[in-house]
């Protein structure tokens, strides 16, 4: 029997394959757009009005595809934009990321870990020789600790965020308040030169910085498509962060202002 994959004949197919094998968060992720979704519905508009015309009985034994794109040769005619959250789609692909900040870990700390895919990269790449204890406000990032012989696990309680998989309110907060730790691994939802580390929901910026005030050093995990960027509530300032873990394609004058401050940035 073949795949659903190998029954499908368009784009309409595979979303609808994708929305019952996915789940929401994923899903919503990969199909939806940013914000109100205006740039989404005008490409969508842009591409109904396009027609191809078949053509037959014509040479095809040299096809050119290549083209112009941004001033520079491309050999297809398509280019793929910085993603952010890129582990949704490729298994693996904020590993270097992960790897290089998982090495700042040392026996005996007491782990904060943010929700988000760079972060539950970083848990599954910890030494397996480390004794540590961790906390999270993620049960996906959670179970994957679990996985972990020498690590203690305790999971920050409050109102769990569908979408995001986090727990954020009151509760949540006042237990991170009450930690000590010694290394705090954030997720960024977005990093700017000026504006800092900035996010999309309130109640997720309350839960990070009270994070970032419990923690001795605060690592941002960064993937190029969230630095030089800007969201709507202000979570901390580069003068919070004692580390930036980014990957080695990202924006130099956002790499050169975070040196500036203050902040240690490890490429990845």
């Amino acid at each position: 029997m073949s795949s659903p994959v190998a029954r499908a004949w368009s784009i309409d197919d595979l979303r609808r394959i994708a929305r019952r094998r996915l789940p929401r968060a994923v899903f919503d992720f990969i199909d939806g757009g940013a914000e109100t979704e205006s740039t989404l519905r005008a490409n969508r508009a842009a591409f109904e009005r396009v027609r191809f015309l078949p053509k037959v009985l014509v040479n095809v034994a040299q096809v050119d595809t290549s083209t112009t794109i941004l001033g520079g040769p491309s050999k297809l005619p398509i280019a793929i934009a910085p993603t952010g959250a890129i582990g949704f789609g490729r298994r693996g692909g904020d590993v270097a990321i992960a790897r290089a900040a998982a090495g700042l870990v040392r026996d005996g700390d007491l782990i904060l870990f943010d929700g988000g895919t760079t972060t539950l990269q970083v848990a599954c790449h910890l030494d397996p020789e480390l004794r540590a204890t961790a906390v999270t406000n993620s049960p996906p990032i959670a179970t994957a600790l679990a996985e972990h012989p020498g690590l203690r696990v305790s999971v920050v309680g409050g109102e769990l965020d569908r979408d995001m998989l986090v727990t954020v309110g009151a509760a949540a907060v006042a237990a991170i308040r009450e930690l000590r730790a010694d290394i705090c691994f954030l997720g960024v939802c977005a990093l700017h030169p000026e504006l800092g580390v900035t996010t999309t929901d309130l109640e997720e910026r309350h839960v990070k910085r009270a994070m970032i005030d419990a923690s001795a050093q605060v690592v941002a995990l960064a993937g190029p498509g969230k630095l030089g960027s800007a969201a709507q509530f202000v979570v901390a300032s580069l003068d919070d962060l004692t580390h930036l873990v980014a990957d080695r394609s990202a924006p130099p004058d956002v790499l050169a202002a975070a040196r500036e401050r203050g902040v240690e940035v490890v490429s990845a």
